[in-house]
């Protein structure tokens, strides 16, 4: 006797990443992101059943951030089956497909006028952290991490176009232990700032801070993949010592990262600010390191 099949709820959601790679890999430069697009509509089909499928506006942003030949390698998608409110349609049910912000951790500290920082995210893409009185992305300043370059540098943000995000001039790169790595599709960025030093510095309390991720390893467009939030900033309760502030969850110990240089005083021409003798590595692996999620 066959077993019999239990039917779908009608209404129901569900979370997916789609690998757009795999199918994007060999086709031509200018097929790609259509590719990737028909790709999320037959996945949401196949995954939910439904012929008629309908991608939020926000999603065929994000695929198209980067133009016609960079998609995102991956996509984060929720799928929602909905009943159709034409009652004369032939589809009574439809597949509604949003995109899913993937959440970012930043990690942080405060030790001798030093901003110490370490940022995750569950995708691959550059990132940045930057600062701005006003919430926005123009007028501030950023740091910004490019894995295809390598880089970790301040930027100068002054128009939302190519041409306003502008790396500072070299006397101006006074960032300490950076690094941009990848791995098990993740992001993650490190780097000690001095906060009292040009247009828009860090202070101890408030500060409204903004972030954004693309899902290219090149500086590009980051579509709706970006926002601001409220940083708020106490001084190491431990001084020199090896311990992080107080309250918080701590990265792994696989992404320790480089030695700090040594620290040098006050005044001198080292790209340090009072003594900073060790690493962003060290420094968060303490136990307590503050933490603040964003992006969610």
């Amino acid at each position: 006797m066959a077993r019999e099949r239990k039917a779908k709820p009608d209404l129901v959601s569900r979370d997916y990443t789609i690998h757009l790679a795999k199918y994007t890999h060999k086709t031509t430069f200018k097929s790609k992101t259509p590719r990737a697009i028909k790709k999320i509509k037959e996945f949401a089909t196949k995954a939910m059943g439904t012929k008629d499928v309908r991608l939020d506006v926000d999603v065929n942003k994000f695929v198209w951030s980067q133009g016609v030949r960079n998609p995102p390698k991956r996509i984060r998608v929720r799928l929602s089956r909905k009943r159709n409110e034409d009652e004369d349609a032939d589809e009574k049910l439809y597949t509604y497909v949003q995109l899913v912000k993937v959440p970012k951790t930043l990690y942080y500290d405060v030790v001798d006028g030093v901003f110490c920082a370490r940022m995750e995210s569950e995708s691959e893409g550059w990132l940045s952290f930057g600062i701005s009185s006003g919430g926005g992305m123009v007028p501030a300043e950023a740091v910004i991490g490019i894995p295809d370059d390598g880089t970790v540098l301040k930027y100068d943000l002054t128009s939302k176009s190519d041409s306003g995000v502008v790396a500072m001039s070299d006397d101006k790169q006074t960032l300490m232990d950076t690094s941009i790595e990848q791995a098990d599709g993740m992001t993650i960025m490190t780097f000690a700032k001095i906060m009292d030093e040009d247009q828009y510095p860090l202070v101890i309390g408030d500060n409204t801070c903004i972030y954004a991720q693309a899902s290219s390893n090149t500086l590009g467009y980051h579509g709706g993949n970006r926002g601001s939030f409220t940083l708020t900033l106490q001084e190491s309760t431990t001084g020199t010592s090896s311990t992080a502030a107080a309250g918080g969850t701590n990265p792994t110990e696989s992404a320790a990262t480089t030695p700090a240089p040594e620290g040098t005083a006050p005044g001198d021409n080292g790209s340090s600010s009072g003594n900073v003798a060790r690493s962003v590595g060290t420094l968060l692996l303490s136990a307590g390191a503050a933490v603040a999620w964003f992006g969610l």
